[in-house]
């Protein structure tokens, strides 16, 4: 090629970006003008005028403000779902509240309180010595102490041989039995039943424990006893709650009793709407995890105050030990149901810090796929797991979310979760989550071809 052919072609070349550059600037000026005369538009219109990705900005602004809204409503709600779930199902279920109360009659302490008040109540309906000066002669009167020390100690003997004795079990049953309805009319104002309330004290009337203990006085010849009336109300009666808890047992119980059954599960909902809305699941799973630890923490710090509250109000009662012990009786399932929350929010917050973008997060992510790949590859070359691998590999997600609303939902039902029945469903959870990446695995496995076999010419 020629010189000249070369300029030549070098001065195409020149023209030809010169044209480029010049078609560039004309179209960029072009962009400009119309996006000021759109500006101008919408101006004019009353409207404001955004960038294209204002649009989707404002959208993921207000999901993360729905999300926020929900996972703090689900947080105020979560302790007193909790207290009202508990009380719901221990005191007003009458199985629940039996079985709750019924290992008690086995304690020293309460077998202590109840003979003591027993015992009292009967000496003070009976006039031993008026008794004594009827029927002994003058010259005994000298006696009259010594026999009125020795009909008290056998009374008390004969109580406590009755505290312990099997009748006293089947007896225990019997007054919680009455308790448990009483307890219900209680909270709701009514003051008539074995459970009383007065000038904002609760008080338990032992009567139905003073008459059988009267009985057996009697079978065992101390006839003395045989005419006394013990009175339904106005006898010997135990402080169970005082005013502060009184107070706050009647709110509980006013605000959660009407919608206890249904609470806890909203309060599930919400926690799971706030996930669901959340542009970024996995944070929200990793906050709402958080949270639900941070407000059993507070719960259980609101528990031991009015436990310490309590104790100290029972104590001038003379049966502080008792009472206590049956307090904390009561709210063990109470304990057991927050423990397990907390269980359940440490394993969510773990979860989504599982699903993070963090090093050993994504290493733990590796080891999981490659051995489920590993066992479904191996499974699938049986040709019925490789069918049913492709089965699960297309309704993976809804398989999960089932197995998830199953544990839940049998939870809920059941409503005796403790700390150690969430790791085990948690740990049956995982379980059948790597089944069901196993068997996905399955469908894609390279399956040995089938050996040939030789035609006959």
């Amino acid at each position: 090629m020629s010189e000249h052919d070369d300029t030549a072609s070098e001065g195409t070349a020149s023209e030809d970006t010169a044209a480029l550059e010049a078609e560039i600037a004309r179209l960029r000026a072009e962009n400009e003008t119309l996006t000021r005369e759109h500006d101008t538009v919408v101006l004019s219109a009353g409207g404001v005028a955004a960038p294209s990705v204002a649009a989707p900005a404002d959208h993921r602004r207000l999901r993360w403000t729905g999300a926020i809204v929900l996972l703090l409503i689900a947080a105020l709600l979560t302790p007193p779902a909790l207290v009202g779930f508990w009380g719901q199902r221990t005191v007003t279920d009458a199985e629940r509240y039996l079985s709750t109360v019924a290992p008690l009659a086995d304690s020293p302490d309460i077998r202590a309180a109840v003979s003591t008040a027993a015992a009292e109540e009967l000496i003070s309906l009976v006039d031993i010595d008026g008794f004594i000066q009827t029927n002994l002669p003058p010259t005994a009167a000298a006696l009259g102490p010594a026999i009125t020390g020795a009909v008290e100690d056998f009374v008390q003997s004969t109580v406590d041989k009755f505290m312990a004795s099997d009748a006293f079990d089947q007896l225990w049953l019997e007054v919680n039995a009455q308790i448990q309805k009483d307890l219900v009319k209680a909270l709701e104002g009514d003051d008539t039943g074995t459970v009383s309330v007065r000038e904002g004290v609760v008080y338990l009337n032992v009567a139905v424990v003073t008459r059988a203990v009267q009985q057996a006085l009697v079978d065992r010849g101390l006839t003395i006893f045989e005419k006394i009336t013990i009175p339904s109300q106005g006898g010997r009666e135990i402080v169970l709650l005082t005013s502060p808890q009184l107070a706050a047992a009647q709110n509980i119980w006013t605000y959660t009793e009407p919608i206890a059954k249904w609470l806890l599960p909203v309060v599930f909902l919400l926690y799971l709407g706030a996930i669901y809305l959340a542009p970024n699941r996995r944070r929200m799973l990793l906050v709402a995890g958080l949270v639900i630890v941070a407000g059993m923490a507070m719960l259980a710090v609101a528990l031991n105050l009015a436990r310490s509250a309590y104790v100290d109000a029972v104590e001038v009662s003379g049966f502080g030990a008792a009472l206590s012990l049956f307090y904390d009786t009561m709210i063990r399932y109470l304990w057991g149901s927050l423990g397990a929350l907390v269980t359940l929010g440490v394993f969510l917050a773990f979860f989504a810090w599982l699903a993070g973008p963090s090093s050993p997060a994504r290493w733990a992510r590796g080891v999981e796929s490659t051995a489920t790949t590993a066992l479904g590859e191996t499974a699938g070359r049986w040709e019925p797991m490789a069918s049913l691998g492709g089965l699960v590999a297309s309704a993976r997600l809804i398989l999960r979310g089932l197995m998830i609303a199953v544990i839940i939902v049998v939870f809920l039902a059941n409503g005796l979760a403790t700390w150690g029945t969430v790791l085990w469903a948690i740990v049956i959870g995982i379980t059948l989550w790597l089944i069901i990446d196993v068997l996905a695995a399955a469908k894609s496995a390279e399956r040995p071809a089938a050996a040939a076999v030789p035609v006959d010419a």
